[in-house]
């Protein structure tokens, strides 16, 4: 009798989880895109066309969410080669990769 109550807590322990792992996450994209769209818009206020970037990143950062990361990653890294002559050349502007 007392492995049948073993087998059946673990049955439910495995379905507990799974109705968790499902349903978590539902919102946490919309929400880290308006985070970072809302950032981006004062970042861009204060640091300029470094402000899209660091709001990207920051957001990534605090959210755990590798896409914002990324994009972040893209856009500093547009915004550094820009710096560079002979790679961008031009005048350290984000080359139309954010745009608005």
């Amino acid at each position: 009798m007392a492995r049948r109550r073993t087998r059946t807590r673990t049955r439910y322990r495995t379905r507990v989880k799974r109705v968790y792992s499902r349903s978590k996450g539902g919102f946490k994209q919309p929400i880290d895109g308006i985070l970072a769209g809302v950032g981006a818009g004062l970042g861009q206020k204060y640091l300029g066309n470094w402000g899209t970037g660091a709001a990207y990143l920051g957001v990534g950062m605090w959210r755990n969410n590798t896409t914002l990361k990324t994009l972040g990653g893209v856009a500093l890294g547009r915004q550094i080669s820009g710096m560079i002559p002979f790679i961008g050349g031009n005048g350290g502007g984000n080359g139309g990769v954010f745009e608005g």
